[in-house]
């Protein structure tokens, strides 16, 4: 026994050094040690710019139609209709394109975080974001994490890690979250000062917080959660450096969209765990606040082919309408 535990150890021990020197290895190409590939019209005809047009098409982040999310499952909302992929395989072909094409994956990539309670659930798992390298987390781009009945400590989970770069991060704050709040004022206070405690990436340029409710639930829950929201509006997010991203207004709005849910509670929430039954459809109320810092969204989203905040699931609606339908409730 004690043989076959130093084995493992071994071998474990030599995987991890394998791993380690195979990185660095990569992270020593350069275009001084690489074959100049002159016989290849890719290099030697194609200005850099419509190559790396090729390798975008090739290497961002996109939509698999064909591998739909389930639309009963939690996983599916706006802009989550259909599981992501990014192919690179062509990374693999010689050095020069994976020094030139490299950070495209992660420069594309909208990073899918879903976190729900449940029997054998983790909210602290080792998630793989945690050991990329610092020349790795200098090329990241949206954070986008998609929280249940976990709490809001999870709001700066990922920014504690410096190395993590990230230019844009979304939190969406799901109906089911709300109900255990509904009850001490002060815990809305609480959410407002976790939220000017934070501190974002000198790298960020925009964040969006999406606050989502039942239309027709409880007439207290949405009143709360349109007041968290007004307090919200009031915040401008910092940066490590001491820097401010505004909140525009202009980029924040409401919106609607029709899907699947357990029973709702008498909170106008529901336990998406507990109910056995057949799912409902219902209609979700979402209020989305951003702030961005006003750089052109261009020159931070890279290569965003995939907008996971726009939908035709998502039904825009004015304020006069939102007021409307609350009174006839």
């Amino acid at each position: 026994m004690g043989n076959d535990i130093k084995s493992q150890h071994k071998s474990r021990h030599q995987r991890a050094n394998g791993a380690r020197a195979l990185r660095r290895s990569i992270q020593e190409i350069t275009p001084e040690n690489s074959h100049q590939q002159t016989q290849s019209p890719l290099f030697s005809t194609l200005p850099s710019e419509i190559r790396n047009l090729i390798f975008e098409y090739a290497l961002c982040e996109c939509q698999d139609e064909t591998d739909p999310v389930d639309s009963q499952s939690r996983h599916f909302r706006p802009g989550h209709e259909y599981k992501t992929r990014i192919e690179t395989a062509l990374l693999q072909t010689c050095r020069l394109i994976y020094y030139e094409a490299q950070a495209i994956p992660l420069r594309s990539a909208t990073h899918h975080l879903f976190a729900f309670t449940g029997t054998g659930s983790k909210i602290d798992w080792d998630h793989y974001i945690f050991h990329l390298t610092k020349q790795q987390g200098q090329n990241l781009y949206h954070l986008h994490d998609i929280m249940g009945m976990i709490g809001f400590a999870r709001l700066s989970k990922y920014l504690k890690h410096t190395h993590l770069q990230w230019r844009k991060i979304t939190w969406t704050i799901r109906t089911s979250l709300w109900g255990p709040l509904l009850a001490p004022p002060s815990a809305y206070l609480e959410l407002d000062g976790s939220l000017r405690a934070l501190r974002f990436p000198v790298s960020c340029q925009e964040v969006n917080i999406e606050l989502e409710t039942l239309e027709n639930g409880a007439t207290e829950l949405r009143t709360a959660v349109e007041d968290f929201a007004a307090m919200c509006r009031k915040i401008k997010m910092r940066r490590r450096d001491d820097t401010y991203i505004p909140f525009d207004s202009a980029g924040s709005f409401e919106y609607t969209w029709t899907g699947f849910s357990p029973s709702p509670t008498q909170h106008g929430t529901y336990d998406e765990l507990a109910h056995t039954g057949p799912p409902l459809t219902v209609t979700y109320h979402v209020i989305r606040l951003r702030w961005h810092s006003g750089v052109p969204t261009r020159e931070y989203a890279n290569y965003d082919n995939l907008n996971c905040l726009s939908s035709r699931l998502a039904k825009v609606v004015t304020r006069q309408s939102t007021e409307s339908a609350a009174q006839s409730r």
